[in-house]
């Protein structure tokens, strides 16, 4: 028997209370590059890095990724627990700053931490319709992710499980998914 304290729906605008945005729902897509879709279940990590200009930056994840790693070596020798380093990432982007981007360096950072999937509540697109620099970024890589996130309720923390499994859509890597987080 499992018990969760807390599930919630990463693609609704009003997580828990069951109201749907439509606009919102079809803006949360996962970058599929493989059929694979183990980088989509298990540990995941919440990074909520500050930013005081229009883009989260490499430094700040680095301090999220570090806070994190001084509670868990805290744990291990305080209480001998048996705690790594989850290898899925969400980040937090949109913040009372205003910031809204992510620099495609923490990308880079993460795939060789050894991440198998990263997420934000970044968009896929530009207002016209095409890809940003961001999603070139995890082309190149190869490296499976989630855009259009809804974060902001969310701590940082490294205690979630992720469920988000994407639909099976023939010859396209974009596509619908509806993610939920379970603490």
């Amino acid at each position: 028997m499992f018990r969760f304290d807390f599930v919630w729906d990463l693609a609704t605008s009003k997580p828990g209370s069951g109201e749907e945005t439509l606009e919102r729902a079809t803006d949360t897509v996962a970058f599929v590059p493989s059929p694979d879709l183990t980088s989509y279940f298990g540990l995941c990590a919440v990074l909520t890095p500050a930013s005081e200009s229009d883009s989260v930056g490499l430094s700040a994840v680095k301090s999220c990724v570090a806070e994190l790693e001084a509670e868990m070596t805290i744990l291990r020798t305080r209480y001998q627990a048996d705690v790594e380093m989850p290898r899925r990432f969400l980040v937090r982007t949109r913040s009372a700053a205003g910031a809204f981007s992510l620099d495609p360096a923490v990308i880079d950072w993460l795939y060789e931490r050894g991440a198998l999937l990263v997420g934000s509540d970044c968009s896929l697109y530009r207002e016209d319709g095409r890809f940003t620099e961001l999603a070139s970024k995890f082309e190149s890589l190869s490296l499976p992710g989630l855009f259009g996130l809804n974060l902001e309720h969310l701590e940082q923390g490294y205690r979630y499980n992720l469920l988000a499994g994407p639909l099976k859509v023939e010859n396209s890597a974009v596509i619908p998914v509806r993610p939920l987080l379970v603490s």
